[in-house]
């Protein structure tokens, strides 16, 4: 156990040192993602999912890597898989409807259909063509197909994506608690009252602090994450809301002069009457601004290099 904690400290000083280098591109890559799925949570699980591919792949990576085109291969990729893996799920359940699909034995054959012919992955080689300036070759070798295959999504695509249109800015509002837990929790929260926001947690619940770590278990939660803002000395108000079709809470700090600006976003899994999972967007920074935008507010840009 003492070697894998070793490692893990280790591997956090690693993560902190990759993240710094690709924070040149990280907005970038997150429009991207953000284009490419239509919702800010969606996007931001996407980038997350794909930093921590390209951040676990470096160890096999001895060649000269270009840090953006590496980041925006992992994404598409990503994406793609979810595709591939979604349309073995439809083919399965509804076998003999689409008579074009490939064997998906043929291993190659399916990723050429998948990465060129769905949609969705149209709209992904578009985007990193028409959107972000790589090569037709470029993304060629991104999602190991041929150029003549990027070529033919690219011009399916194109008419697919103009129809479709630029996604639309998410919209936040914000209201009353949709009941007595969340009440509780921002009562609590706004009391900083730790013990009772502890409680309102079930013991085998999860804090995801998203792209930091995932706390597990209530008394975790109260010994790190809600210790630790307790002494937080930045003032700081929660009030229910929502955000890009989700029931949030979003926390407030003020500014100087007057008034407020965002702080954090928080979502929330509840079951029978105790929270299960929380998930905050504190650290990234592109969620918190879109959420502040539709809120037509400032947001607070806080830095990302956490897990060290």
């Amino acid at each position: 156990m003492e070697d894998l904690e070793r490692l893990a400290a280790q591997s956090r000083a690693t993560r902190n040192a990759f993240l710094e280098a690709i924070e040149p591109h990280r907005a970038e890559l997150w429009r991207y993602c953000r284009r490419l799925t239509g919702s800010p949570w969606d996007a931001e699980d996407l980038v997350q999912e794909a930093l921590t591919r390209a951040f676990g792949a470096l160890s096999l990576v001895w060649q000269p890597t270009e840090p953006r085109a590496y980041l925006f291969r992992v994404a598409a990729n990503t994406w793609i898989d979810a595709l591939r893996r979604a349309e073995r799920a439809r083919r399965a359940t509804a076998p003999g409807l689409d008579v074009a699909a490939p064997d998906p034995a043929d291993a190659v054959a399916e990723v050429d259909y998948v990465a060129t012919s769905l949609p969705a992955s149209q709209t992904a080689i578009v985007l990193l063509v028409d959107g972000f300036d790589f090569r037709v070759d470029e993304v060629a070798e991104m999602l190991d197909v041929t150029p003549g295959a990027v070529k033919g999504a690219l011009q399916r695509g194109r008419a697919n994506l103009q129809a479709r249109g630029d996604a639309s800015p998410a919209r936040a509002a914000r209201g009353s608690p949709p009941n007595e837990l969340v009440g509780k929790f921002i009562d609590a929260f706004n009391r900083r009252d730790i013990e009772t926001i502890a409680a309102l947690y079930a013991a085998d619940a999860t804090a995801d602090i998203v792209g930091v770590g995932i706390l597990r278990g209530r008394t975790t939660i109260h010994d790190d994450a809600l210790s630790q803002w307790k002494v937080d000395p930045r003032p700081q108000r929660a009030e229910a809301g929502e955000f890009a079709g989700a029931n949030v809470v979003f926390v407030f700090e003020p500014v100087d002069g007057g008034g407020e600006r965002l702080h954090r976003v928080d979502r929330y899994r509840a079951r029978d009457a105790v929270l299960v999972a929380t998930r905050t967007y504190y650290y990234t920074r592109e969620v918190v601004a879109e959420a502040g935008a539709a809120l037509g507010m400032a947001y607070a840009p806080h830095p990302r290099l956490t897990t060290g």
